[in-house]
């Protein structure tokens, strides 16, 4: 999956393409060599102009047109047949790339600054985001936040906060949320690799999508005020009063970065046209927008996808209903689903992403927004049942080492022994 990139296909049509283009070099020098002589052409009259018009053999316009014609055909089956190998080798790429579902073991005293959440959210899409020539022939994989609230390991329900991410990307994207939440651990409780979470996710009854209402230029969220609530927090409380088995995922996937020139082009142009219809000056309302476009203006972006599962239609909507209320020059918006409503259910357990983005780029976002989506929930978060660490991480020497899992305490030394050392 990640080896060596494989450039035979491009290779190939290189090669194709000049080996065309001597066949014709090499067919037409010779012909074209009477225009070098063309005194020669003219002794003789009429009856050596006329054999001088059938002189040229046996390329004719037609001929070139036909060589002309074979190139641009060998050249079009070989990039088609190249085009569907590369398709082929994507979606099989989408079923066996093995994915891991990590516990995040929140903390009772970790409390994060907005800038360090968002620079948590580029470097998990820093992270996890392809080699070019990697992404154009294997895909580009995703990082997934998911808020459960179901069956515990006692049977009671309770509410826990995951990440979905590829298993070799595990142990670096644990000391990503770290650098921001010091406490936190991902997959485990004091120490080791991470490991998965028990369990597996049912088939949803209902699945309902969101995307932005309006074009990705509008932010979703403006300025946030300090201490107020954060969205998982809302989604937690939502959750837990719903009082049935439900699940919030918010996938991330990194976006091509000539998309993202693209998009940071669209906001240049978009802060244009409001200054030339304001008079050149910009107005109360046209600032207000370009000042929240301005903080997701440099930031990383991504393709969002926000999907809410519960047994119902009617829960699922009161679930996203509080994804919907946080909103700035945008908000979510939910999408309709008539006809894809069974394929959505059954991607859902397996988190199988969409095959393309949506065609208005309203799935784009800016880390910056993504950052107040998947802020963790602070401590303020009392009346959800979920589990917490008590213990902070404590710094230690590098000397210090760790003890394995298995160990055995050493014995004291004998009597004998002790009394030999002191003796000597």
């Amino acid at each position: 999956m990640n080896g060596r990139p494989r450039t035979g296909p491009a290779l190939f049509l290189i090669a194709v393409g000049l080996l065309m283009s001597v066949v014709m070099l090499a067919v037409l020098v010779p012909k074209l060599g009477h225009l070098a002589h063309p005194a020669r052409a003219a002794v003789g009259g009429q009856a050596a102009a006329h054999r001088g018009h059938h002189g040229h053999g046996w390329l004719t316009f037609a001929h070139v047109m036909w060589i002309m014609a074979a190139s641009a055909l060998a050249s079009t089956i070989t990039g088609g047949g190249w085009v569907v190998v590369s398709v082929r080798r994507r979606l099989a790429s989408r079923l066996t790339r093995e994915y891991g579902l990590f516990e995040i073991r929140l903390s009772l005293h970790d409390e994060a600054r907005e800038q360090d959440v968002i620079e948590m959210v580029e470097a998990l899409l820093g992270a996890a985001r392809e080699f070019p020539e990697q992404r154009s022939r294997e895909g580009q994989p995703f990082v997934a936040v998911e808020a459960h609230y179901g069956p515990g390991v006692h049977g009671e329900l309770e509410w826990v906060l995951c990440l979905r991410c590829e298993h070799a990307l595990a142990s670096a994207l644990d000391g990503i949320v770290s650098a921001a939440y010091p406490d936190v651990r991902l997959g485990y409780q004091f120490g080791g690799p991470p490991r998965e979470i028990g369990g597996s996710i049912a088939r949803p009854g209902h699945v309902l999508r969101y995307r932005k209402q309006r074009s990705f230029v509008f932010p979703l969220v403006g300025e946030v005020e300090p201490g107020a609530a954060r969205p998982l927090e809302t989604v937690a409380q939502a959750q837990a009063a719903a009082g049935v088995p439900s699940s919030v995922r918010i996938q991330l996937t990194p976006c091509a970065l000539p998309l993202e020139r693209f998009a940071r082009t669209r906001l240049r142009s978009r802060e244009a046209r409001l200054a030339a219809s304001d008079g050149g000056q910009l107005g109360a309302l046209s600032r207000s927008e370009m000042q929240a476009a301005a903080r997701s203006h440099s930031h990383t972006w991504c393709w969002l996808e926000v999907q809410v599962a519960a047994p119902d239609r009617e829960i699922a909507n009161r679930i996203g209903a509080v994804l919907i209320a946080r909103r700035g020059e945008n908000r979510l918006q939910r999408r309709w689903m008539t006809w894809r409503q069974d394929l959505y259910c059954d991607r859902f357990p397996t988190a199988y992403p969409p095959l393309l983005p949506s065609a208005t780029l309203r799935t784009l976002a800016s880390a910056s927004e993504v950052a107040q989506l998947v802020a963790l929930p602070g401590g303020r978060l009392k009346n959800v049942p979920v589990r917490r660490l008590a213990l902070p991480r404590l710094p230690a020497p590098p000397q210090l080492q760790i003890a394995d899992r298995d160990a055995r305490p050493q014995r004291p030394p004998a009597r004998n022994e002790v009394e030999d050392e002191r003796a000597s």
